[in-house]
């Protein structure tokens, strides 16, 4: 008969190894993190369910420990009845950590998860690499909205009164964020989502048309054309002689809007419905040399009175300067992500060049080297190794991708290159008599927002401006934007410095 007594610390061990799995599976099945995000956000109680939320803020310190403590558990309970220990004993606490590493093995596969492939947000591994519609790339090397998106999303939004034949679906093989503005408009015009731009939108339509001045009228014309003709999602590119503050937006993906619950929550749309002559240029991976070319060509003609550079830091902090070249994407959106054509200081000019140098900065190496060879062959193993990749403690020796970056390295700025391509912006405004404001997107890393400081040499004998009122909390934890409260709150702080 069994002595069930003997066996409870095991029993304890095994359900320590359960709830260690669900933990393990949580912490990297990091795509549900903006559904808890939003929850607490909607319900005011980020102090209540920030336990929720504090483990994957510092996944790679919690998956150590909680590995360190694993062991640490296991040794004890095992040490504990050394003297009178059975090889049953042994055997169920084998088995308990057996059993364990095998369900998380499962576990993590069913997310999607694949062995020697390491994980990541931006980029996946597909069989067939398929190019997406909705970018394109001017003859000054401006990236921008291609012409047939901002068409679709116009033609779809004249449709928006057949409120009962409305369809919701986009084309295949087209860029989400573009296409699907047309819903969020949609829904702003039948006041499904409430917010300042929709008020904005529904006292206009409520004015009688002759009493409504150009701005007003540009208005109504963003509101059922989102992209103007020059490709960005703002109002008509016109000089409007108005009494009003012009105000030129310059910036990636946050100034753009992306992943808001709607895509006027951002701050250039909440800027717009406060009365400001918004010109938004905003657009997904741009960077300081779109920033550049931007104000060269639009400042003198749209003679704005103010100039906001939104200046993001992580992916605008360059150390080689991208050159802004007729027809060359910032990136290729396709189905594996969108692909980065400029790394290591040039550019990559096929889709499939840039792929391939995706796979091999996202694959484990199989090289011959028995570390990378046995951590490629289950999930566990490869999330391991690019825990040691993270922290510099690297087996990786691809000669292909080493050539690359060793080359990036020698050809590398001491000083990030958007130190004089913003001095550039800010003269070229001074000559047409606008003020220039830099303004700072700061990045949520570790649980904390970074500031120029972390950066050496950022922004030497220049003046920016920090938000004050931003927490961890007006971010979205999956991709590290905005979420709609850090719209309002940065929308404010602009308001704050030019006024």
């Amino acid at each position: 008969m069994l002595d069930f007594k003997r066996y409870t610390p095991f029993g304890a061990l095994l359900v320590f190894n359960g709830v260690y799995l669900i933990v393990c599976l949580f912490l990297y099945n990091r795509y549900h993190l903006s559904t808890v995000e939003s929850f607490v956000h909607q319900n005011n109680s980020s102090i209540y369910y920030s336990f929720l939320l504090f483990l994957p803020k510092y996944y790679l310190a919690a998956i150590a420990f909680l590995f360190i403590f694993f062991l640490f558990i296991n040794y004890l309970l095992i040490k504990r009845r050394q003297l009178h220990l059975l090889k049953k004993e042994i055997a169920v606490a084998l088995l308990s950590t057996l059993l364990t590493i095998g369900l998380a093995e499962v576990g993590l596969r069913l997310c999607g998860f694949v062995p020697g492939q390491c994980v990541s947000k931006w980029f996946k591994e597909v069989d067939e690499l398929q190019l997406l519609k909705g970018f394109e790339t001017d003859t000054l090397g401006i990236f921008k909205v291609s012409t047939e998106a901002g068409d679709y999303v116009s033609d779809q939004l004249n449709k928006y009164a057949d409120k009962e034949q409305w369809e919701w679906a986009i084309p295949s093989g087209s860029v989400q964020e573009i296409y699907t503005i047309k819903n969020d408009f949609f829904k702003i015009h039948h006041d499904i989502d409430h917010n300042d731009f929709s008020k904005f939108v529904h006292c206009l339509k409520s004015k009688p048309a002759d009493s409504l001045d150009l701005f007003e009228e540009a208005v109504l014309q963003y509101a059922v054309s989102p992209i103007n003709e020059n490709g960005f999602k703002s109002i008509p590119f016109k000089n409007y002689p108005l009494n009003r503050k012009k105000i030129l937006l310059i910036g990636d993906s946050f100034t753009w809007g992306h992943n808001t619950p709607n895509i006027t929550n951002g701050f250039a749309d909440i800027l717009l419905s406060k009365g400001y002559v918004v010109y938004n240029t905003g657009i997904s991976g741009a960077d300081p040399s779109q920033y550049l070319a931007i104000a060269k060509k639009y400042i003198p003609i749209l003679r704005p009175d103010i100039v906001v550079a939104n200046f993001f830091l992580e992916n605008d902090v360059f150390y080689h300067e991208r050159p802004t070249v007729p027809y060359k994407p910032i990136f290729i959106s396709t189905n594996a992500g969108n692909l980065i054509t400029f790394m290591y200081g040039h550019y990559f000019d096929s889709p499939d060049s840039v792929y391939y140098l995706n796979l091999l900065r996202h694959r484990i190496p199989r090289d011959g080297n028995i570390i990378n060879e046995l951590s490629a062959k289950s999930v566990i193993g490869t999330l391991g190794w690019q825990v040691l990749n993270r922290l510099n403690i690297t087996f990786y020796t691809d000669p292909e991708l080493v050539n690359y970056w060793q080359e990036g390295e020698l050809n590398k700025s001491v000083v990030p290159v958007a130190n004089y391509q913003l001095k550039e912006v800010s003269e070229i405004a001074f000559q047409n008599n606008a003020s220039f404001y830099l303004s700072i997107i700061p990045e949520l890393k570790n649980g904390h927002l970074t500031s120029p400081d972390d950066y050496n040499n950022l922004f030497t004998n220049q003046d920016y401006f920090i938000p004050k009122r931003l927490t961890i909390w007006d971010y979205n934890f999956r991709d590290g934007h905005f979420n709609r409260s850090g719209h309002e709150k940065y929308a404010e702080h602009l308001m704050s410095i030019f006024n």
